[in-house]
């Protein structure tokens, strides 16, 4: 069932970045960062708020969402304007991958130009990725020589 298949879809293609949106609202973290020990802060070390972490993933959201509108244009046009919109459609994706190459490059460099390494969309969110917790530095301790 068509109806079916998209509505799968619209959901599969956005389960992930609904997850990072909800785990950053509501608790700053996902479970990766909760197990890296960081957390993502307003720049003012406060608690994230939901609509920064909605900022800060809205490029990531975005994208997705244009591709689910073509990819949905194009289940719909299945008929007489198919190859017509086909041709459409793999021109809208290659340059939806473009988009996603240069927001890529864009957050790199961001991140490797920040004293704090904040990305882009850190920048765009006024937030910070910081450690809940130190990593051990010290070596570990020797155990004496049984000799």
């Amino acid at each position: 069932n068509l109806v079916l298949f998209v509505a799968w879809f619209v959901c599969s293609s956005f389960a992930f970045i609904a997850y990072s949106i909800l785990m950053h609202g509501s608790c700053g973290q996902t479970l990766g960062k909760q197990i890296f020990g960081v957390i993502v802060l307003d720049v003012s070390e406060q608690p994230l708020k939901m609509n920064q972490a909605l900022l800060r993933d809205s490029v990531p959201l975005t994208l997705p969402a244009v591709g689910v509108l073509i990819e949905i244009g194009y289940l719909l046009s299945l008929g007489s304007v198919a190859s017509a919109w086909e041709e459409q459609s793999e021109a809208a994706t290659d340059a939806l991958g473009l988009i996603q190459l240069v927001w890529f490059v864009a957050e790199l460099a961001t991140m490797l130009a920040s004293a704090k390494r904040r990305a882009l969309h850190d920048v765009i969110a006024d937030s910070v990725v910081v450690r809940t917790r130190l990593m051990d530095a010290s070596p570990a301790p020797s155990t004496p020589n049984a000799a």
